[in-house]
């Protein structure tokens, strides 16, 4: 059976829904307060795993004891909402066992399944640092744009924030057009800066940016369609994840393998959402053509 994306709502609910579950049920079944440590322990290994929370070092440790901590407050308030609603509802009459195994089975399961999520976050990081000094809207001291340039994007991105949260290429493409049309490839490094912050508005307008023919020459040589993806296709939204596999897709069909990030970042991305197996293996075959 094909699981969901991990990260899509689906992927993470898969997880999600059970792991907490746990606490609340074990509140509403009256158990004793001694499975609370328990319950956070085994939500403490999960984060251990996935985040590799190094011991060896005094910052490490402080990390541990935050992440420790954390796990305890959470699973602290939802035995007392169970137990509130085992007040005011009356308790069930669940085996001790059963929240346990609930909150060890997805802590399990999410540990397995997100266990290389470090590894994606640290891509993403490097990608992100080689930027940093990348000129932005906000950093005009430093900007390649002119004043006018600047209010064009200003006012550009001011109507992005203005749609509706949920992209839609026939309203973000007239504005990027614009864009276009105004700087040629002068917004590039603005709109770099503003995607893979969670708005999917600005990851779609990236896209589709970097999908006409006559700036996508120009930035895959610059590297800047590497960052694009590395931003864009962990997306949760379905649309941006659609379009940044077009575009590396398009830079495949156009032999530009080297445009794109890494073969072993979309083996990652792979495990993490079979979808983009595909997408994965024609990067991979396409790096060994190149090689030879």
């Amino acid at each position: 059976m094909k699981l969901p994306g991990r990260h899509t709502r689906t992927g993470i609910a898969l997880y999600a829904v059970p792991l907490y579950t746990g606490p609340l049920l074990a509140g509403v079944a009256t158990q004793p307060p001694a499975v609370i440590p328990v319950l956070a322990a085994l939500l403490l290994l999960m984060m251990v795993v996935t985040r590799r929370v190094a011991l060896d070092s005094a910052a490490g440790a402080l990390r541990f004891g935050a992440l420790a901590a954390a796990q305890l407050a959470v699973v602290t308030l939802l035995f007392a909402a169970g137990r509130g609603g085992a007040w005011l509802l009356g308790g069930l009459a669940v085996p001790l066992w059963l929240p346990l195994a609930m909150t060890g089975t997805a802590a399990a399961f999410a540990a397995w399944r997100y266990r290389d999520a470090r590894e994606v976050e640290s891509a993403l990081e490097e990608a992100l640092t080689a930027l940093r000094d990348a000129p932005t809207p906000q950093d005009p001291s430093e900007s390649v744009l002119d004043d006018a340039e600047l209010s064009t994007v200003k006012t550009a991105f001011d109507r992005l924030r203005a749609l509706p949260a949920r992209p839609d290429p026939v309203r973000i493409d007239p504005i990027v057009e614009e864009l276009e049309t105004a700087l040629d490839d002068g917004a590039i490094h603005s709109l770099i800066g503003e995607a893979g912050q969670g708005d999917a508005r600005f990851d779609l307008a990236l896209l589709r940016y970097l999908a006409r023919p006559s700036l996508r020459a120009r930035l895959a040589a610059g590297g800047e369609a590497e960052v694009a993806v590395f931003l864009t296709l962990p997306s949760m939204d379905a649309t941006v994840r659609a379009e940044a596999v077009r575009l590396a897709e398009t830079l495949l069909e156009e032999g530009r393998a080297e445009a794109l990030p890494e073969t072993e970042w979309f083996e990652t991305q792979g495990r993490a959402d079979p979808g983009l197996v595909p997408l994965a293996r024609r990067v991979a075959a396409a790096r060994r053509r190149a090689a030879d």
